[in-house]
């Protein structure tokens, strides 16, 4: 049986891999968005799956494609097998509205569905009859450990065609409507698709219930926060019994590209030299992540003191290794790769005359073309000012009136005469 349910494996993967090379190729990728890490066969976004195989008649296992264990077999699946960065968490499926689930009697790896109700999408919504995926969005983390806004997507959502196998003995007469849904129950991105009657869809591989898109903006999902994939039940007219058959629902992720680059300056050091001046200063520009980027850096030194004459090097930190470019003379344009968390530091130093005027400059750096997006605009740049040595003014004497200095006068005779009159004592 479990053969059976897997006959058509070959023409899925080939068929999903049509339409996420397709969608891959009109689509941003590489420079805002990627896929959840490839799982199994070249398919892209594979991050969660509820299988019913593991141990036969569980009906609840996360599995995707690509996870070590198999999706058959005797034993439990064991540990995450879903990308952490893309899922904090799954939990068993959940059914609402009394709808009750069991394993097949004969085929233990897929379930019965039981309670139906209703007849049709909208009553099965007002009656809360359910089966849903829940799962918790992941978090990209900057490098320096605090939260970024990062999106996620929900891109492909598929079901198996159970009740087409075995020849057509398992329950079929019954429709559903699937939504993506928040911790409160409503719907994000509206219905997803409805099928009236499942018993009208042919083949025996897997339903599309979102079609392959991606990577990039599918069903927008918030960080950190909680979802469902749900799949409101109802009856078709020859349903009798209010029964359904479910079996593996899987879905494929994917989520925003964003690296924010950070510049920062020094001020500039002055050592005088032989009647000139030897100046100095550094700079950097550090990549926060969560992902690689390649800035684009332009530094052109200082105005005055012969400051666009100034040598410099580069160096990445924490490595020590040397920049793409190592060092120059001139104004600075450069294009660094920068992994998440690390720094391009450049020291620039020339020697020059004094400045007899103020100079501001700004450096920058942005992403190359095709790098992900900086959230962050405002920390792109750095100034650097070169300024006169400052000197001191003596405070000038307040002016005063012809009797203020009587008083003056009389006064400086008055501790005269005390000076005096302390020297016969003596």
């Amino acid at each position: 049986m479990v053969a059976e349910m897997f006959l058509d494996a070959k023409k899925f993967r080939s068929i999903a891999c049509a339409f996420l090379v397709v969608s891959a190729s009109t689509s941003s990728f590489g420079q805002q968005y990627v896929f959840a890490p490839t799982s199994a066969s070249g398919l892209d976004g594979w991050v969660a799956g509820w299988m019913s195989n593991r141990p036969p008649g569980t009906l609840s296992q996360d599995w995707y494609p690509g996870s070590s264990g198999l999706s058959t077999g005797p034993t439990p699946v064991l540990g995450d097998t879903h990308d952490t960065n893309f899922l904090a968490g799954t939990v068993p499926q959940r059914l609402g509205g009394g709808l009750s689930a069991s394993p097949d009697a004969t085929y233990l790896d897929f379930q019965i569905i039981s309670g139906l109700s209703t007849n049709n999408a909208s009553s099965a919504i007002d009656a809360q009859q359910f089966i849903e995926f829940p799962f918790t969005t992941g978090t990209m983390m900057y490098a320096d450990s605090t939260e970024s806004s990062a999106l996620f997507y929900l891109n492909a959502a598929l079901i198996a065609k159970r009740w087409n196998l075995n020849g057509n003995i398992h329950p079929r007469s019954f429709g559903y409507a699937a939504y993506v849904v928040d911790a409160a129950g409503n719907s994000i991105g509206g219905v997803l698709q409805q099928v009236d009657d499942v018993s009208l869809i042919g083949g025996v591989d897997y339903q599309f219930v979102r079609a392959p898109d991606g990577p990039g903006p599918g069903i927008t999902l918030q960080p950190g926060t909680p979802y469902a994939l749900r799949f409101y039940l109802y009856r078709t007219g020859l349903n009798a019994d209010g029964r359904a058959s479910w079996d593996d629902t899987l879905f494929t992720m994917s989520r925003q590209a964003i690296a924010e680059v950070i510049v920062g300056a020094s001020t500039v050091a002055k050592v005088p030299t032989g009647g000139l001046n030897q100046y100095s200063y550094t700079f950097s520009v550090y990549n926060n992540g969560p992902d690689p980027t390649t800035a684009v850096i332009s530094d052109p030194l200082p105005g005055v003191a012969n400051g666009v004459t100034a040598a410099w090097t580069c160096v990445l930190q924490p490595s020590g290794s040397p920049c793409l470019t190592q060092s120059g003379a001139g104004p600075i344009s450069a294009t660094q790769p920068l992994d998440s968390g690390q720094t391009a530091v450049y020291s620039v130093s020339w020697m020059g005359p004094s400045v007899a005027s103020i100079d501001v400059h700004g450096i920058t750096a942005q992403p190359q073309m095709g790098s992900p997006q900086d959230p962050i605009a405002t920390n792109n740049t750095a100034t650097v000012t070169l300024a006169p040595a400052s000197i001191k003014e003596i405070a000038p004497v307040p002016a005063t009136s012809w009797t203020g200095l009587v008083s003056l006068a009389s006064l400086l005779g008055v501790f005269g005469l005390l000076g005096r009159r302390s020297s016969k004592v003596r």
